[in-house]
């Protein structure tokens, strides 16, 4: 319905519907009716900002807030013995956090002592996948151990697995893309 125009003859509109709900207004002017902005001075009122709410549980682990370490159950292990290896992974952050410790991320290598030849793998002969989601304490260390045959192998377990010899080794540790310093094996 279109607006009446202030300008013309007759009763207002409330008068033309034979209902009144209040008094009537003027008229008034075309000049009276121009929109211009209200400078009315009014009270500032500042609406209080809400704090941010801080996280529901642990935050994701990144790269940064995790150590890899490798080791072995004794430095010196007899030739022929199967020495025991571990991956351990602790938090070194400040506040606990979840990270994906999935078998397949997980990695542990024997290596020539000059650092030039990987002899073995935890993942050549077995790459096992699992879900093993998991809150990190800071400070605590979580391990993953394995027993190494001794033996030599080669990615999807090729080749024919011989025994190393005597000598000096270095073992390194990964999970996912952190990697740790070597830990050195003697098979006397």
């Amino acid at each position: 319905m279109p607006l009446p125009d202030p300008a013309a003859p007759g009763p207002p509109p409330a008068a033309a519907t034979g209902t009144s709900a209040g008094p009537a207004t003027p008229n008034v002017g075309p000049a009276d009716e121009t929109v211009r902005p209200d400078d009315t001075p009014r009270p500032s009122v500042q609406v209080p900002q809400a704090a941010p709410s801080p996280p529901t549980g642990p935050v994701p682990c990144t790269d940064a807030m995790i150590e890899v370490r490798a080791e072995t159950g004794q430095p010196t292990y007899p030739s022929g013995a199967r020495p025991e290896l571990r991956l351990v992974v602790t938090n070194v952050s400040g506040q606990p956090c979840v990270r994906d410790l999935d078998g397949a991320q997980q990695e542990i290598a024997v290596w020539s002592g000059d650092g030039a030849t990987k002899l073995w793998s935890s993942n050549d002969c077995s790459n096992p996948s699992s879900d093993d989601l998991r809150t990190l304490v800071p400070g605590q260390p979580v391990a993953f151990a394995v027993t190494w045959t001794g033996l030599a192998s080669e990615p999807g377990c090729a080749g024919e697995r011989t025994r190393v010899g005597p000598g000096g080794y270095r073992v390194l540790a990964r999970l996912d893309r952190v990697v740790s310093d070597p830990a050195p094996l003697l098979m006397s």
